[in-house]
């Protein structure tokens, strides 16, 4: 399944038309459609953003076996996403989840002291 085609089924599953998809990513509706007939390729900086639309995993919208083009032009450069930028946004997506967990744990802390806090000044037990 290409990746234009990925996009039309998680597009369809929310109900959206193009022009609402395009609409919310900022692009023009002409572009979004050949993103989702595959006519041209999309700059990576959408791909998060498309995962979060249709709520589901970058990895659920990039075909297997994703390939760039060296010979028409520089993926690096343009943006595009082939193998080697594929790894690199794995790698990002990790260490942005394990900066997330580690915010979580955190804030959960604080929460925790700011319970114990109004135990004390209100002299009984949040929890039950």
């Amino acid at each position: 399944m290409t990746f234009g085609t990925r996009l039309r089924k998680q597009r369809e599953k929310k109900r959206l038309s193009q022009k609402e998809v395009a609409e919310l990513l900022g692009v023009w509706q002409a572009t979004y459609c050949n993103w989702e007939t595959d006519t041209t390729s999309f700059q990576v900086k959408y791909l998060l953003r498309l995962a979060e639309l249709f709520d589901v995993s970058v990895i659920e919208l990039i075909p297997e076996g994703v390939n760039a083009k060296p010979e028409t032009f520089n993926a690096k450069q343009k943006g595009i996403i082939d193998k080697e930028n594929l790894d690199d946004i794995y790698s990002n997506l990790l260490k942005s989840k394990d900066e997330i967990i580690q915010l979580l744990k955190e804030e959960n802390k604080r929460l925790k002291a700011n319970i114990t806090q109004l135990e004390e000044v209100i002299g009984i037990p949040y929890r039950t």
